[in-house]
């Protein structure tokens, strides 16, 4: 049966309109039954149009829906409302975009650099404002990390990815249950996230000539060697400079002569059809470059100034600024070379910093000890030369200033209730010790002492039970604990 001419075909009806979630879906997996269309009517003018348009599934135009070019994120749009949302959105996948010193997320806002203008209107109570300052410092000093956090861009992204969540399941949701903990994301989401965005820079660079920057280095402790290449890019209207590191790579080439360099530079930089790289002066570098039909070298002119003051500070013409320049190198590397422990008086001093710093065992009973053992290692030795007698002098005067001074009843308590201290052999310290322990137990209890002790007290360690009573008032320790220690 032959088939009926054009103007004779029923039209298609097309089908139930398909909601919005559904038509975001269909744009993310990159179905066939969706495009989007370019929006070309003159009446919309708004900047916000070259990165929006309107979703076409099946044949059909929607047009109260807006979305994304980059992210396939949908608005629900009318003319009558204008374009305010559409400026607000934070493409995650248009980064390039952000102008870089903008005190706000819309990308797209006509705010100047510099400027104030927030992105809500959104007044918050004075009893929500205090809230949210006391949160955001507890939140830093649970984790230990800086205020300064709350400023970086990223944090404010994820504070607005929260809120828009919340507001779509409720204010009972909460962001951090559904973040993988860091493995899996560095096993499973950051490679993927990372092949993405090199694509995304890879359309962005769109074919065009860009410039380079590359750099053979060393790792200090390893012993391997890297070459890293950041790419420099701007477009045709002179708009959107970037700058990003492409790559970083290990140079496994035996040899850095200009062969090898040229090789592995090509197999870590995108495709153009014409690059200018900037490197450092040495020899090899220009070399390089010579031997690639599609990149020009240029010497990094900050390399070069350095290389013009060292030559002002080591040729032969100046004889008397070299010599004196060359002192101070030799001081500068004695004093970074040597180490502190290599002064034996000083090797205690770092010892003890190492233990009284400790913020999860007892310190307070090891004070005396310390100070006797610092007071022993700034002793004057004949062997000593004057320069460190004077040294230890001061040492002394400053241990006798700054730490012995500043020792009281609750160090002399806490070392003599310390097991590992013996008893003291003289009546007389004896008695100053049980002293100093009711003391102290008077200041910790509240309790007045002569309402609570007999004036026969203080011959406590004499002898027989008294001696006894004694033992149960200086230790504080169980008796597990006692033979544990």
């Amino acid at each position: 049966m032959a088939e009926a001419p054009e103007q004779y075909k029923r039209p298609v009806q097309p089908g139930p309109k398909l909601k919005k979630d559904v038509v975001e879906k269909l744009l993310r997996e990159k179905s066939n039954r969706v495009i989007i269309t370019r929006v070309e009517d003159r009446k919309k003018r708004s900047e916000c149009w070259k990165f929006f348009g309107f979703p076409k599934v099946d044949g059909v135009t929607y047009e109260d829906m807006a979305v994304c070019h980059k992210c396939f994120t949908i608005y629900k749009y009318s003319s009558s409302k204008g374009n305010a949302q559409l400026n607000k959105h934070v493409c995650p996948k248009d980064m390039l975009k952000r102008v870089k010193g903008q005190s706000t997320l819309d990308f797209l806002g006509k705010s100047k650099v510099g400027s104030s203008q927030s992105t809500s209107q959104v007044k918050l109570s004075k009893h929500d404002h205090q809230s949210l300052q006391i949160n955001a410092i507890n939140a830093a000093a649970l984790d230990s990390s800086p205020l300064s956090r709350y400023e970086k861009e990223g944090m404010k992204i994820m504070f607005r990815t929260a809120a828009r969540f919340g507001a779509r399941y409720g204010e009972n949701f909460d962001l951090a249950q559904h973040i993988v903990d860091r493995t899996n994301l560095t096993r499973n989401y950051l490679p993927k996230r990372h092949e993405d965005v090199r694509a995304d820079i890879l359309k962005s660079l769109n074919g065009d000539a860009f410039c380079t920057t590359t750099d053979l280095w060393k790792e200090k402790y390893t012993g391997k060697s890297y070459m890293s290449v950041t790419v420099h890019h701007i477009d045709t209207d002179w708009n959107n400079l970037s700058s990003f590191i492409w790559s970083t790579t290990e140079y496994n080439l035996e040899d850095h002569r200009a062969p090898s360099i040229s090789k592995c530079y090509l197999e870590n930089v995108p495709e153009a059809p014409f690059r200018l790289v900037t490197t450092d002066n040495t020899n090899t570098m220009p070399a390089a470059f010579r031997l690639l039909d599609s990149d020009d070298q240029i010497g990094c002119i900050s390399h070069i100034s350095s290389l013009v003051a060292k030559a002002c500070v080591t040729s032969d013409e100046a004889a008397e600024v070299k010599l004196n320049v060359e002192a101070a190198k030799k001081l500068v590397e004695h004093v970074k070379r040597t180490d502190l422990q290599n002064f034996v008086c000083f090797k205690p001093l770092h010892d003890c910093g190492l233990e009284l710093e400790k913020d999860k065992e007892p310190t307070l009973h090891r004070a005396h000890y310390w100070e006797a053992k610092l007071q022993a290692a700034f002793s004057v030795h004949e062997q000593d030369m004057t320069a460190i007698r004077k040294m230890k002098e001061v040492g002394r005067k400053a241990l006798l200033t700054k730490l012995s001074s500043r020792l009281n009843v609750y160090h002399d308590v806490a070392s003599a209730l310390d097991p590992r201290v013996g008893e003291p052999t003289d009546e007389d310290s004896r008695r100053k010790i049980c002293e100093k322990i009711e003391n102290v137990h008077d200041r910790i209890t509240g309790v007045d002492g002569d309402e609570t002790r007999d004036d026969n007290d203080h011959s406590l360690l004499s002898d027989g039970e008294d001696s006894e009573e004694v033992s149960e008032i200086k230790s504080p320790h169980s008796e597990k604990e006692e033979e544990s220690l």
